[in-house]
Parts: structure tokens; sequence; C-alpha cells
């Protein structure tokens, strides 16, 4: 039965499966970025600046592009699926929500990531420098200088990747099941 909005059951539905992974893509994808972002901001190593910049990759990317990738190794037939067939267990299921979900973290992880790794940028040296000499722990640094920084840039970040997962048709029109 149609509603007084001309909208049928099956567009709510679709309505309701579009919110529900936009938001848990971005969950996922900026609760993952933390460590990741604080990691990268913390540590020197060979191939940082490589590493940072490679985190733009999925945006040169074809999207339907990356979705194939993630089918040949999550597919039915896909690579996982074919290691798990040898020890007897059945292929790994990546059609429906948690699929879109996978899609999405690969997709907005890298993104997520480079927007708190900028919040840990901004917060001066001399701060970091001056908590040390103070002798404040982690723990201090983290509620003076960490938390409040993550409050200010993970709002921001969470309604930029809920937008790209909103929008993006590609990865739900393939991994979501069908209407």
């Amino acid at each position: 039965a149609e509603t007084g909005t001309g909208l049928g059951p099956a567009d709510g539905a679709a309505i309701r499966f579009t919110l529900v992974q936009a938001a848990l893509s971005a969950l996922f994808s900026v609760a993952l970025a933390v460590p990741v972002a604080r990691a990268l901001a913390r540590r020197q190593f060979f191939g940082r600046h490589l590493l940072i910049t490679l985190l733009g990759a999925p945006f040169i990317l074809p999207v339907i592009v990356a979705v194939l990738g993630l089918l040949a190794v999550f597919g039915r037939s896909g690579w996982l699926s074919e290691a798990l067939g040898l020890f007897g267990l059945g292929p790994v299921r990546i059609y429906g929500l948690h699929g879109v979900v996978l899609a999405h973290v690969f997709f907005n992880l890298p993104l997520a990531t480079r927007l708190i790794l900028q919040g840990w940028h901004d917060i001066p040296a001399e701060r970091f420098r001056l908590a040390a000499q103070l002798g404040a722990g982690p723990g201090a640094i983290w509620r003076l200088l960490e938390r409040p920084m993550l409050a200010g840039v993970l709002p921001g970040a969470l309604a930029i990747v809920f937008a790209i997962c909103l929008t993006s048709f590609a990865v739900a029109l393939t991994l979501g099941g069908g209407p």
C-alpha cells in the first residue's frame, strides 16, 4: 500500500537500508581510522610519507574496479572462499548489508584516516614537548591534547563519510543484494 508521499513499502525499505549502511559505514570507517591516524602521527618509519600518499588511492580508483577487486577476494569464488573451501568451510557471503559496509570501509577508511591525521598534525609539537617536560603520561596527553582534538575532528569526518556513503550508488547496487 502506498503512503501519502507516493512511496511504497519497497521505497521505504530502500531508504532505511541506505541510511543504515551509510551510518554503519561511517562509524566503522572513522572508528578504525583513529588508531591508524594516531600511529601515523606518532611514529616515524621508512615509507611513512608514501603510505600517507597512497591513502588517497581509493579516490582515483574507479568504484567498480574496487568492488570487483573485493569480489575477487571475498566473492563466492574469491581467494578467501577458495581457501575456506580447503578446510571444508562454505564460501564468504559478500552480498547484502555487510558487503556494502565492507566496500565503504575500504573506500572511506583512508579518507577518514587522512582527516583525523590532519587533526593530529594541527596539534602544535610544542604542546607534546611541554607535556613530556611536565611529566604528563599517556593518559594526561590523551585527556588534554588528543581527546579535545578528536572531539573537534570526528564529527566532521563522520559527516563527510556518511554523505559519501549515502550517495554511493555503485557499491549499493553491486553488493546490496537487490531490491
